[in-house]
Formats: structure tokens, sequence, C-alpha cells
């Protein structure tokens, strides 16, 4: 059984402490059996960060009218979909929300509304976004039990190099994808989406570049291997790989539903 304990110290040992921004990709099986579960898990991060510290979790919901067009996004009760913990950490009522219908952050800490903010005022995980604010203060990015291909950063730096195709969606008639959401009880549909993120399948090809670099750091908490780097030195090391091979993180699936014509934009 792992405990509280044990993943605060394995945390601790991998150089956080007080007062650390952090965000945070995880796969809760890949710790081993949790005592406590994922509540224990958020706890630890918690504990070792401090009153000062920040701790920011994707709680994606994707919710897209295109795909249901009777959806709206509730901040306050539409879940995250992106694993288990997301969805506990959206729960604790410690945690601010970001408003953005398909990818919403939240964030337990002093930033919170610093980094949550105007997010319906920037596109997802673009330009403005809490990812690009959590980057501009040089978060560490974490990721337990799980690759870059869940890394939600690596499509900031997409937006960041300039590449051509951050625009063009997963479904060709959609390029301009639009967001169901739901604001202070009152039904608002119509939130066009722009530096739209993409497929992820080929983000593992960013690790050796970071790796090669010196950025990416390689770690374990109990049972789980973890990747871990600065948001801000990464973000300098891919935007610079970006711009001179604009296909990096794009996949070789010929039955992709966008890479093949995001590759057409950049020949």
């Amino acid at each position: 059984m792992v405990t509280r304990k044990e993943i605060a110290a394995d945390l601790r040992g991998l150089g956080f402490g007080s007062g650390d921004l952090v965000a945070v990709h995880s796969s809760l099986k890949s710790l081993g059996q949790v005592e406590g579960g994922a509540e224990a898990v958020i706890e630890a991060f918690l504990g070792v960060l401090g009153p000062t510290g920040n701790l920011l979790m994707p709680v994606f919901s994707f919710t897209f009218s295109s795909l249901d067009s009777t959806a709206l996004y509730d901040p306050q009760r539409t879940p995250s979909r992106v694993g288990t913990v997301t969805e506990v950490f959206r729960n604790d009522p410690r945690t601010t929300r970001s408003l953005h219908p398909t990818h919403s952050v939240g964030v337990i800490g002093p930033l919170a509304d610093v980094l949550t903010r105007d997010h319906l005022a920037s596109s997802p995980l673009g330009r403005g976004s809490p990812f690009d604010r959590f980057r501009e203060r040089d978060g560490t990015v974490l990721m337990i039990g799980c690759d870059l291909t869940s890394c939600s950063v690596l499509h900031l730096y997409e937006v960041l190099a300039g590449l051509p195709y951050i625009d063009i969606a997963f479904r060709r008639d959609k390029d301009h994808e639009l967001a169901a959401i739901s604001r202070n009880g009152k039904k608002m549909v119509g939130l066009e989406l722009y530096e739209i993120p993409g497929c992820s399948r080929a983000f593992s090809k960013a690790e050796p570049v970071l790796e090669r670099r010196g950025v990416l750091r390689r770690g374990r908490i109990c049972e789980a291997d973890c990747l871990l780097f600065s948001s801000l030195a990464a973000g300098e090391v891919m935007i610079s790989e970006l711009q001179k091979t604009p296909d990096l993180l794009l996949c070789d699936n010929p039955d992709c539903q966008i890479c093949p014509r995001r590759k057409e934009a950049v020949k």
C-alpha cells in the first residue's frame, strides 16, 4: 500500500518544495495501490508545496457543440474527462476552475485567480491561456506514470512557434470549432475556438529533444515513472525546434483526422 507520506517524500526527492508552481498530469494506478486514493495524492502535493505553492491540473471537459449540440459547460458540475485525480481535484472546494468550456484548468494556491481568469478571452491552450501564464512564471510540469502524449503545454509551444496549422481542427468542416458554455445560469452557445489543440500521438518525439538539451529529467514516485521539466526552458527549446521542423509533433497515422491536413499546411 502506497501512503501519502511516501508520495510526499518522493516529491521532495525530486526537488519539489514550499512555494513551487507545478502542473501535474497523472495516472493514479501507476503509483500503485494508494491508501486514500486520489485525495491522498492531492494532499501529498499540497503538503509539499505549502500555503505559498500552487498546484495546477487540467480538468478538460471537451464540451464541443459540434459533438453534442445539447451539451452545455457548467464549471460547477461538468466533469473532468482526463483522469481520476483530475476529477477529484475539480471537486475539491479549494480548487478554482477556469471558465473555458473545452480545456478548463483547476488551480489550488494563491495564484489560482491569476492563472484561471479570463480564459474565455483566450484560446484553449494558446496565448493568454492558463498554461501560457504558467509558462511565463516558469512552472514545473510533472508527468506521473504518463508520457508526453498527455502533455498539454506542448500544444502551447506549437502556438508560440507560429506554426501555420494551429487553426486546423479535427473535422474538415469545423476548422473553427464552436464550444458550448453555460454561465451564471444563462445559456450561451457559440464561443468560437482558435489556436485549436490537435493530435498528440507524436508528442513523445519531444522527449529526446528535451533530454538532449538537458531540460527533461526522469524520476520516480512510488511505483510510477515520472518526467519533469521547466515549462519556460522547454518552451525555448521546443519553439526553436518547431520553427526548424514544423511537422515534428505531427503523427504518421494515415487515418488521423487532423495530422495529414496539418502536414499539408507546413509543406
